[in-house]
């Protein structure tokens, strides 16, 4: 029958069409709750109250002006629709942040307003459509650069079995508050970024936690913390040796190119000999040949710094040192030997991974690693971010106390601890669903205004 009403909610046009059936006809209290979807008490009860109170029983008329009287059984509300409570909880919830972050309790409570939870939020929601949402997850806007390489990548990425990528990526792992920001109230249906907050600042202990995944697999994961001074002056050194040696083997090929018969020197001839047939085929206008390539610009090698760590964060040798080498090409490798899968390693565009990629391209090559061309400003498509909310979320139960040494070794066993605990098919529903959002990117023409 669906759900019946109570006297309390039913309309004074339904009382009357109760005490109309109920003294022109012979139905029973329950053939008037199953036709009219009230209660057979409350019927009853609505019947003999009229007739209780009416002077004449007998006369309809005298029966509605009963009925009319009681318009409004019941106690009378709390916080009635436009009273001056109701509009003074609207204001507070939408005073900006401040108001935005409180629940609608802490707002009453600082109004002088004494009701219920349940009334507080009844009123918010039936008066005024206002709820207590989650934050918005914010997205980087997007120009039309930004646009048309996601609708590129999405239309290569396709066509691809979504199983074939393994994601990789950092996130910050914060002790001593809270890792999500609070929820915040706005209007049903009004755009949620409006009401978006500003970044909290971090505070406590700050561990970078490293991971990948691939379907069916969870990846080696890599617990970094800022490195000792002798880790930074043992990757200084290194970094030097290796700078050192790409500047021997680039002036050893920019001499081997002036001597006839070695590769440098055919290379080079090769390309000059380009330069006279454009010359021949599509000259300058200004009559000018074209000019002739030089040893410097073709033979050089990658000279890199450690780059800039002003936002913190790992560099890109130790980024390739801890990670790349040790844990996720080995990775790579295992799943594409145990599945036979072309398997592609999915990497953002933060500046560790991209100079990573840069001077490190040759050793990609050699083990065989294929490295996707990732989008700018493209997190919504990378997997492995939904499961840092899971994995943080986890940590919540082990309540840390402190900034320690000690308190930092804990986090660290139960950042590996809980990683390897996130359940598969959790893993595997998430790599699968980029097929998804690869057509909600194509859907949109590249713009990443979509849940998700």
């Amino acid at each position: 029958m669906g759900r019946t009403y109570g006297a309390s909610e039913i309309s004074l046009e339904i009382r009357c069409t109760i005490l109309t059936i109920h003294l022109f006809t012979q139905k029973t209290w329950n053939e008037i709750s199953s036709c009219l979807h009230v209660h057979p008490h409350s019927a009853r009860q609505i019947c003999l109250k009229a007739k209780d109170r009416a002077s004449n029983p007998e006369d309809f008329q005298d029966l509605y002006a009963v009925l009319k009287s009681l318009d409004h059984p019941g106690r009378p509300e709390v916080i009635p629709e436009g009273s001056k409570n109701s509009l003074a909880l609207m204001r507070a919830s939408q005073s900006g942040p401040d108001g935005y972050t409180k629940t609608f309790p802490q707002l009453a409570k600082e109004l002088g307003i004494k009701a219920a939870r349940s009334t507080i939020e009844r009123v918010m929601h039936n008066h005024h459509d206002i709820y207590h949402f989650p934050p918005s997850q914010p997205k980087p806007p997007l120009n039309m650069y930004h646009k048309e390489a996601r609708l590129n990548f999405a239309f290569w990425a396709v066509q691809i079995d979504p199983r074939c990528f393994a994601y990789s990526d950092e996130t910050w792992v914060e002790i001593g508050h809270p890792h999500r920001p609070p929820n915040i109230s706005h209007p049903c249906g009004s755009n949620a970024y409006d009401y978006r907050l500003h970044q909290f600042q971090p505070a406590g202990v700050r561990i970078m936690f490293w991971a990948c995944m691939a379907y069916g697999y969870h990846g080696p994961c890599f617990v970094w913390e800022t490195e000792t001074e002798e880790e930074k002056e043992y990757y200084r050194k290194m970094l030097e040796f290796e700078n050192r040696t790409k500047r021997q083997k680039q002036d050893q090929k920019r001499a081997r190119v002036r001597m006839e018969g070695t590769e440098e020197f055919d290379i080079l001839e090769k390309l000059n000999a380009n330069i006279q047939q454009l010359d021949q085929i599509d000259p300058l206008p200004s009559g000018y040949p074209h000019q002739k390539h030089r040893p410097e610009w073709e033979f050089k090698e990658l000279i890199r710094d450690h780059g800039d760590r002003s936002k913190g964060g790992i560099d890109w040798v130790c980024y390739r040192e801890n990670v790349l080498w040790p844990l996720y090409y080995p990775f790579l490798q295992r799943v594409e030997q145990e599945t036979g899968r072309e398997m592609w390693a999915v990497e953002d565009n933060a500046p560790a991974h991209n100079t990573a990629q840069e001077v490190g391209w040759e050793e990609r090559k050699a083990n065989g690693i294929r490295s996707v061309d990732w989008p700018a400003q493209s997190p919504d498509l990378n997997k492995i971010e939904p499961l840092w909310d899971y994995l943080k979320d986890s940590l919540e139960e082990y309540r840390f106390k402190g900034q320690s040494q000690a308190t930092k070794d804990e986090v660290k066993g139960a950042l590996v601890l809980e990683w390897e605990k996130i359940p598969m098919d959790l893993i595997n529903r998430h790599c699968l669903d980029l097929s998804n959002k690869l057509q909600l990117v194509i859907k949109n023409k590249g713009d990443n205004n979509f849940h998700g």
